[in-house]
């Protein structure tokens, strides 16, 4: 199957099963060092941000990186880009962007489960990395609720 066909199926799953995907492709590396360099391929997909977005209003408090998150709605649905002076952090970002990235942002909004906690990534980072993947997670949520 083709980029561009995967990438329509992909649009047209459910949030629940955007993370049920994601959940399976993570659970698929037998440690989290593989773990964790998928995440940071992740990060390496997003398309880069444009210096225009790099500024306080987009950055996500709370995180000791620098994280900048920005969401445009398109036809209904929020599009989300995303940056990090971390490769790792901004991988965390990458995994969110594909999961709420063309949904509604009610859908985003209401959904009932955080995948960062559902993948035990929170439970095995340090406080400080916790923390702030926690914000990032949060302003996701937030931004939904801004554009419902």
């Amino acid at each position: 199957m083709d980029q561009a066909n995967k990438n329509n199926d992909w649009k047209k799953l459910s949030l629940a099963e955007r993370e049920k995907a994601l959940l399976e492709d993570l659970n698929t590396f037998a440690d989290w060092k593989e773990r964790y360099s998928y995440i940071i391929d992740m990060g390496t997909d997003l398309a880069p941000l444009a210096d225009e977005f790099k500024r306080d209003e987009f950055k996500v408090k709370g995180c000791v990186s620098q994280v900048w998150l920005v969401a445009k709605k398109e036809n209904e649905t929020l599009i989300f880009s995303a940056d990090s002076d971390s490769l790792f952090v901004k991988g965390l970002a990458g995994l969110l962007v594909k999961l709420f990235s063309g949904k509604s942002p009610t859908e985003i909004a209401e959904h009932p489960t955080n995948i960062l906690m559902e993948s035990g990534l929170i439970q095995n980072l340090s406080p400080n990395r916790t923390n702030g993947a926690a914000s990032m997670f949060a302003k996701f949520k937030e931004l939904a609720k801004i554009f419902t």
